[in-house]
C-alpha cells in the first residue's frame, strides 16, 4: 500500500498520508514491524540540522563557487580531504569578498515580522504594542556581519566541499561531508557495541518469542546462528538536509555503505 495518496489530493493541492489503522503489519527475519506504504521505521532516529538561510543566497549568487576558484589558483594542492579544513584566515578573505560584492539577502524574519506588523494594525493592537514591535525590529535588523559569524560553521562546510571538489573530485567530497555526518557517527557506535547492537537487531526478535514453552536463550543462539549464515547487512544513506532550496545546496551524491557483521 502507498503511504501517500497521490491519486486523492486535498484542496490546496496537498496530499494526505494513509493512517496506521488501515496499514497491515509485517514482521522482518529480526522481529522487526513493518507496515505496508511506511518503509522500515529505524530503532534509532538521528535529528537533523537545518541549514541557515543566508547559505542558500550564497550559493545561489555563486559566491562560494568563486571563492573557491579563486583558492585553488592560488594553493596549486591542499591536503588529503580527512586532513583539509577551512581556516579562520580563508574565513577572513571570504567574508571580504562577500562585503566588496555587496552581497544581499532575504531575511525571512524581517519579512513576518513586517506582515504581523500590518496586520497588527488592521485589527487595532499596534498602538498598544508598539514598543514591543520596536524591540522585536531592533533584534532582528538586518547583519551580515554578525549572520556571516553565527553561521560560520556550516558556511565553512559548504566552502570545504566546493574547494574539495576541484582537487579530489566526487570521492573527495564524500569524504568532507562524511566528517562530521551525525548518522554515520551514530550507525559506527552501534556497529563498534556489540551489545548494543545485538539488542538492536535481536530484542525484538526476542520479544515475539515470549509466551512459547521453548527455552528463550536456545532461541536467542539459533537466531544468532542464522545471522551468521544468512549475513546482516547495513545501510546508511546520509539524508541532505534541505532548507527552502535545499536542492541547491547540496550536491546530490548519494553515500551507502554496504557493512556485513557476523555475530
Amino acid at each position: 500500500m502507498q503511504a501517500i495518496d497521490y491519486k486523492h489530493r486535498n484542496e490546496d493541492g496537498s496530499v494526505g498520508r494513509i493512517p496506521d489503522s488501515l496499514t497491515t503489519v509485517f514482521h522482518t527475519a529480526a522481529g522487526r514491524e513493518v507496515r505496508d506504504g511506511g518503509g522500515v521505521t529505524p530503532d534509532i532516529t538521528v535529528k537533523q540540522d537545518k541549514l541557515p538561510n543566508i547559505l542558500f543566497y550564497l550559493v545561489n549568487d555563486n559566491l562560494i563557487f568563486n571563492y573557491a576558484t579563486e583558492y585553488c589558483l592560488k594553493h596549486p594542492t591542499i591536503p588529503a580531504p580527512k586532513d583539509f579544513k577551512i581556516t579562520d584566515a580563508d574565513y577572513a578573505d571570504f567574508k571580504a569578498m562577500v562585503q566588496k560584492a555587496d552581497f544581499k539577502y532575504d531575511q525571512q524574519t524581517e519579512k513576518i515580522l513586517k506582515n504581523l506588523k500590518e496586520m497588527a494594525e488592521f485589527e487595532g493592537y499596534l498602538t498598544d504594542a508598539s514598543d514591543e514591535f520596536k524591540a522585536l525590529e531592533k533584534k532582528l535588523s538586518h547583519n551580515l556581519e554578525r549572520d556571516l559569524d553565527h553561521f560560520s560553521k556550516d558556511i565553512k562546510e559548504m566552502i570545504a566541499v566546493e574547494i574539495i571538489k576541484r582537487y579530489y573530485y566526487q570521492r573527495g567530497s564524500i569524504i568532507q561531508q562524511l566528517k562530521d555526518d551525525k548518522d554515520l557517527k551514530e550507525a559506527v557506535g552501534i556497529l563498534t557495541a556489540p551489545e548494543k547492537y545485538k539488542k538492536c537487531s535481536v530484542s525484538r526478535r526476542l520479544s515475539r518469542m515470549k509466551g512459547k514453552k521453548e527455552n528463550k536463550k536456545h532461541h536467542h543462539n539459533l537466531y544468532l546462528r542464522r545471522c551468521v549464515k544468512m549475513h546482516t547487512f547495513i545501510i546508511l544513506r546520509t539524508k541532505p538536509r534541505l532548507s527552502q532550496a535545499g536542492a541547491l545546496l547540496l550536491p546530490k551524491d548519494s553515500v551507502s555503505l554496504g557493512i556485513r557483521i557476523s555475530l
